[in-house]
């Protein structure tokens, strides 16, 4: 790798960007970002016809939504694997002990695995889901800025709308029923607890992890 810093202009030389460990995850959609990105511009000096440019903004509002995945993905694993509490009073359930949780973000779904605990001694308890628990998720894994999002949408338009507004900025990718359900489940919430909701949305009980 060539890591000389490149003259004004220069698109073929490469430069190094130093990444905490935290992230390698996410090193590979930025790679992937980048290089659409340098490739794009590339083809476009390379003539002087017109230039599609709402495909380089799809293309780059989806690599975007990549990185903000693995993002997501890379700080679920980081709540996952953080140790503050003895396991002496929680412990995985039987069952589905480990599998992959689905995460809602902006920028669409993230699976990441995932261990389910209930105390020790109360086979017939709730599973609880820590990070779900440790983001503040609404109902099954929506994560709070999504839910809020998608209430102001719906409070603009209906669910329809906010359907096709996903699929049109790669913004909220999520269906009408989501758009229908997710709003009042964040405001039912808001209700059992008025004006305690600012992202951790209940008091949290103990975090097993």
């Amino acid at each position: 790798m060539r890591t000389k810093r490149p003259g004004r202009g220069a698109v073929e030389d490469l430069i190094v960007v130093a990444v905490p460990a935290a992230c390698k995850s996410m090193v590979g959609s930025i790679e992937a970002l980048c290089a659409a990105v340098a490739s794009r511009a590339a083809s476009g000096a390379a003539g002087r016809e017109a230039i599609d440019y709402a495909v380089s903004e799809v293309m780059v509002a989806e690599l975007t939504g990549a990185v903000e995945r693995t993002r997501t993905r890379s700080c679920s694993a980081l709540w996952r694997s953080t140790r503050r509490e003895s396991r002496s009073t929680a412990r995985p359930s039987r069952g589905s002990e480990y599998g992959n949780g689905r995460y809602r973000s902006l920028a669409g779904t993230v699976e990441v695995r995932r261990a389910l605990y209930r105390p020790l001694g109360e086979g017939n308890a709730p599973t609880v889901d820590a990070i779900s628990l440790r983001a503040g998720a609404i109902g099954d894994g929506w994560l709070p800025q999504t839910a809020g999002a998608m209430a102001f949408e719906l409070q603009k338009a209906p669910s329809r709308e906010g359907e096709q507004s996903g699929k049109q900025t790669r913004r909220l990718p999520y269906s009408r029923a989501s758009f229908e359900r997710v709003p009042h489940e964040l405001g039912a919430l808001c209700a059992s607890s008025p004006g305690q909701h600012r992202g951790r949305h209940r008091e949290q009980p103990r975090d097993p992890g």
